[in-house]
């Protein structure tokens, strides 16, 4: 099941370029980073342990590198 918490529209990426992209989900709030801009911080209280997944609303997106890590505080 598809399901959207949160869209930024300010901010657009650049095509034909790489771009850093940085997920960090503590708890229920979820952050996101492009380029080390944060571009999303919203709270979602259904977060659940489980997958992740990316997806582009336009063309085709490609991802390198994808690394996944534990918090530790």
């Amino acid at each position: 099941m598809d399901m959207k918490i949160a869209e930024n529209t300010s901010v657009k990426a650049s095509e034909d370029v790489w771009h850093y992209l940085k997920l960090v989900v503590n708890g229920q709030n979820i952050k996101v980073y492009l380029d080390g801009k944060k571009i999303i911080d919203v709270q979602d209280p259904d977060v659940f342990p489980g997958g992740i997944g990316f997806a582009r609303a336009e063309d085709t997106a490609f991802y390198d590198n994808v690394r996944v890590e534990t918090l530790i505080e």
